[in-house]
């Protein structure tokens, strides 16, 4: 088992090289994913990037401006 099985985290921006791999790093010590991103296209890339190495993860589109 894994340190992080049974936690979930959540990522912003993780279409783009550091929120990508913010969104791997978790993944691959357990956690279940929830990935906000804005492009649902590179976010299903993600997701199943993440699913193809053996973790759970899922996409929530979103937009977050930074004001």
């Amino acid at each position: 088992m894994s340190e992080l099985t049974g936690k979930t985290a959540l990522t912003t921006g993780s279409t783009t090289s550091v929120g990508r791999a913010t969104a791997y790093a978790p993944a691959a010590r357990g956690a279940s994913m929830a990935a906000l991103m804005s492009d649902a296209q590179r976010g299903a890339k993600v997701v199943k990037q993440i699913q193809t190495d053996g973790g759970a993860a899922r996409f929530i589109t979103a937009d977050l401006p930074i004001q």
